[in-house]
């Protein structure tokens, strides 16, 4: 099929690691033999793109936040007219592609903002359309930071997205759940979970030795991993907060918190008020090419989400052979099977975190166990290609009109 994937945000070279999955899940889809176009935004100053790893680029300018993955609440809550100039750019390039080239499917992740759009295009060119909700453009938890679906202005976009599109996918149960909540046809909704490519992300603790040596870490210390944007929900603060109970029970321990965001000086200050600065190591963004060491190089990658729709970085972190200790937290239940491949533990509970911690760092055996366990989940569940087979059928069934 000639399948046509756009989206606000996508991986291009020169960018950060924003939506790295709408490009493995581009990857799966030529994998398995499908014709794959993606439309997406190129910010003011960044070169002209065609191709990247493979995958055909139609890029779009886009003149404000919603580029690179910085689309936040902060161009949805202040619309701004640059934002409506690079949603129409993204429109003019996805029409005159699906014209030129026989689009047969649609694709659109996120439905909000180019679920909306790529709506249009089916509208006016009669064309099967299928969208990707991935967690922001329909969870609502003021609290955790996501208010999208209650804005009284997106509602009506986000409706019309919902009934434009012919199948609506989830990216987990609680996805799910969140997106009948604000309004979803539960009938068009599949559960699809998102993948990891594992051409990029495998075991080799000969590339993590590399950045224990980086980060003057000795070979037999414990280092903790977290990768994230450094925002409240992600819960950063919990995990630091845990560390003295942990640094008292292993104290050759050190944790590196890769990522930026706008909680991280407070997230520094903490640490100094907890007197653990030289146990806690800030890299800001790990560029993506290296991201697979950090995973090698840890013992355990944590994720202390207080709001989560899949967890893609906990999933990568098991293609790596690394035990993940993860929250109750939205999608984190689905990813992390819980004495299996990690440990669950209850959202904001700090002490029960740090409990978790210090067991799999003082149990070898059990750890490495749900280290193995991971990466044969991910492999046999959790891949790209068995994620773009299942989604292959929604598009049969969409193209057949059931």
């Amino acid at each position: 099929m000639k399948i046509a994937i756009v989206s606000h945000s996508y991986p291009l070279p020169g960018s950060n690691n924003a939506a790295e999955f709408v490009h493995g899940f581009a990857k799966g889809l030529q994998k398995i033999g499908h014709d794959i176009f993606v439309v997406a935004p190129l910010c003011r100053n960044h070169e002209i793109i065609e191709e990247f790893e493979g995958i055909r680029i139609y890029p779009y300018r886009s003149y404000d936040s919603v580029s690179f993955g910085r689309a936040d609440n902060d161009y949805i809550s202040k619309p701004r007219l640059s934002v409506l100039r690079s949603l129409l750019n993204g429109y003019k390039v996805l029409s005159r592609l699906v014209t030129s080239n026989k689009i047969e499917i649609v694709h659109a992740h996120w439905t909000i903002p180019m679920g909306y759009i790529a709506g249009w295009i089916k509208q006016l060119k009669n064309i099967p359309l299928v969208i990707t909700m991935h967690g922001r453009d329909v969870y609502y938890n003021p609290a955790s930071g996501f208010i999208v679906p209650g804005l009284w202005y997106i509602r009506p976009f986000l409706r019309s997205a919902f009934n434009r599109a012919d199948y609506l996918i989830a990216i987990s149960n609680d996805c799910k759940q969140h997106a009948v909540n604000s309004g979803a046809p539960e009938h068009k909704i599949k559960i699809i979970y998102n993948g990891t490519d594992t051409d990029r992300f495998f075991p080799d603790k000969l590339r993590g030795n590399a950045i224990k040596k980086k980060h003057d870490i000795g070979k037999k210390a414990k280092l903790l991993l977290t990768v994230r944007s450094l925002n409240y929900r992600k819960g950063i603060d919990i995990l630091i907060k845990a560390m003295p109970d942990i640094l008292k029970a292993v104290p050759d321990s050190f944790l590196i918190v890769g990522g930026d965001g706008p909680e991280k000086a407070n997230l520094k200050t903490l640490v100094s008020e907890l007197g653990i600065d030289k146990r806690i190591i800030f890299t800001g963004h790990i560029p993506n090419k290296v991201l697979v060491d950090y995973y090698n190089a840890c013992d355990i990658f944590i994720i202390p989400s207080r709001e989560e729709g899949f967890g893609i970085a906990a999933a990568e972190a098991m293609a790596c052979g690394v035990p993940v200790i993860g929250t109750k937290a939205g999608g984190l239940v689905e990813t992390i099977q819980d004495g299996i491949t990690g440990l669950l533990v209850e959202s904001e509970d700090v002490n029960n975190l740090s409990k978790a911690v210090i067991k799999l760092l003082s149990k070898k055996a059990e750890a490495e166990r749900m280290g193995r366990n991971g990466l044969s989940r991910i492999r046999k569940e959790f891949n790209w290609c068995n994620v773009a087979k299942q989604t292959e059928l929604l598009y049969i069934k969409a193209l057949s009109g059931k």
